[in-house]
C-alpha cells in the first residue's frame, strides 16, 4: 500500500489537495498494465483522523480488496476533500466526491506504477453514492479515462420523494441520526446562518456537537448512548431546513450513465432505505442506464455488501473482459 496526493477541485471548484491510497498486486504487472479499480470508500466521519489512509480501511475492506488484487487489479481510493487533509469533509457531495475519485485515477494511471487506463468504479454506502456520481461525472470531468463499469452497494439517492417517507417507528434509538449530524455540518458550512439550535433538542445538541471530530463508529455510539430517535432529537421541520441547503449539492449529475452499473442492496438495510435503492434504479434505467441489479434478503446495509462479493467481481471482470451484463431492467 502507498499513500499518494493529487491535486483536485473541492465543493468550491478550486484546487484542493487530496490524500489516498494505493494498493498494487504481487509480481510483474502484465503487458500493458495493471487494470485499475477505484474504490469510493464508505462513511468514515470528517475529521482529518477518521480519514482511512490515517485510520485504516476496517475489519471487512482487507478480505473484499484481497480478491481484486489476487485477480490482478490495482486499486486506488482517495480519502475525499477535507479528510486528512485541510477543510471541512463535504460529506455526500457527490459531484465533489467524484473529482476526487477520477482525479486519483488520474494520478496513478501510467508508466509509474504500471497501471493502464482501463478503469472500473466500485464503492459501499457513502461510496456506493460517490461510485454512481463518479461514473456520472466521468464523461465531462475526465474524457481521457477509460471507464468500463461501476458497483454501488448500500446506494443513496437523496430526492425530495426518497426524503419525504417518515420514519418507520420515529421514538426508536436510531443511530443513522449520525448521518444526519454530519449532513447538518456540511448545510452550517454553506449556510452559517442555519442555527443547530433551533435544528436539534438539548439532548442531542452535545452528541451533535461532537460530530465535527469524532468518526462515524464513535458518534454512532453516541447517539445510542443519549437514547436519541428521531422524535426527541429533531425539532419540528429540522430535517426539511437542512435538506433545503444540501439538496441542491447532493442530487446526481445524471441518471443516464454510460457504461453498465451494478447495484446491491440488502433488503433489511437501516441505514440507507432499500426503497430508495430501489427508486434509483428504476429511475436510472428509465434514463437509459443498463442495470444489473441484486437484492439480498435478509441482509442489512454491511451483510449486503459481504453477500455480494460474488456478484460484483463477476459483473467487474465481465465489464473488464467483453462479458454479458445480464440487465434487470424492464
Amino acid at each position: 500500500m502507498r499513500r499518494h496526493w493529487d491535486i483536485s477541485y473541492g465543493i468550491t471548484h478550486r484546487p484542493v489537495a487530496v490524500s489516498g491510497q494505493l494498493w498494487l498486486p504481487k509480481g510483474r504487472a502484465p503487458a500493458g498494465g495493471w487494470p485499475l479499480l477505484v474504490w469510493t470508500h464508505g462513511t468514515v466521519g470528517v475529521a482529518d483522523h477518521c480519514a482511512t489512509s490515517w485510520a485504516g480501511t476496517g475489519k471487512l475492506f482487507p478480505a473484499y480488496i484481497a480478491r481484486w488484487l489476487q485477480a490482478g487489479y490495482a486499486v486506488v481510493s482517495s480519502d475525499y476533500e477535507g479528510l486528512g487533509t485541510p477543510g471541512l469533509h463535504p460529506y455526500l457531495v457527490g459531484a465533489t466526491e467524484a473529482r476526487n475519485a477520477l482525479d486519483s485515477a488520474r494520478a496513478v494511471i501510467g508508466q509509474t506504477y504500471h497501471i493502464a487506463n482501463r478503469v472500473l468504479i466500485d464503492g459501499q454506502s457513502q461510496g456506493g453514492g460517490a461510485a454512481f456520481a463518479t461514473a456520472g461525472v466521468a464523461p465531462s470531468y475526465a474524457p481521457e479515462l477509460a471507464v468500463l463499469g461501476t458497483i454501488a452497494t448500500g446506494v443513496p439517492y437523496i430526492t425530495p420523494k426518497t426524503m419525504a417517507a417518515p420514519p418507520a417507528d420515529p421514538n426508536a434509538v436510531d443511530p443513522a441520526i449520525a448521518y444526519m449530524f454530519y449532513v447538518t455540518l456540511v448545510a452550517r458550512s454553506l449556510d452559517p446562518s442555519l442555527d443547530t439550535a433551533s435544528l436539534f433538542t438539548a439532548r442531542a445538541l452535545p452528541v451533535f456537537e461532537k460530530a465535527v471530530s469524532s468518526c462515524i463508529d464513535d458518534l454512532a455510539r453516541g447517539v445510542k448512548a443519549a437514547g436519541l430517535s428521531d422524535a426527541n432529537a429533531l425539532r419540528p421541520g429540522a430535517m426539511s431546513r437542512v435538506l433545503k441547503v444540501v439538496m441542491p449539492y447532493y442530487g446526481y449529475s445524471t441518471l443516464a450513465l454510460k457504461q453498465p452499473l451494478f447495484v446491491g442492496t440488502g433488503d433489511a438495510d437501516r441505514d440507507v432505505s432499500p426503497l430508495a435503492q430501489t427508486m434509483l434504479v428504476h429511475d436510472a434505467c428509465a434514463a437509459g442506464t443498463v442495470v444489473e441489479r441484486h437484492v439480498y434478503p435478509g441482509k442489512s446495509h454491511l451483510d449486503a455488501w459481504m453477500a455480494s462479493e460474488d456478484d460484483a467481481f463477476a459483473f467487474g471482470q465481465a465489464v473488464m473482459h467483453g462479458g454479458k451484463i445480464h440487465s434487470t431492467c424492464p
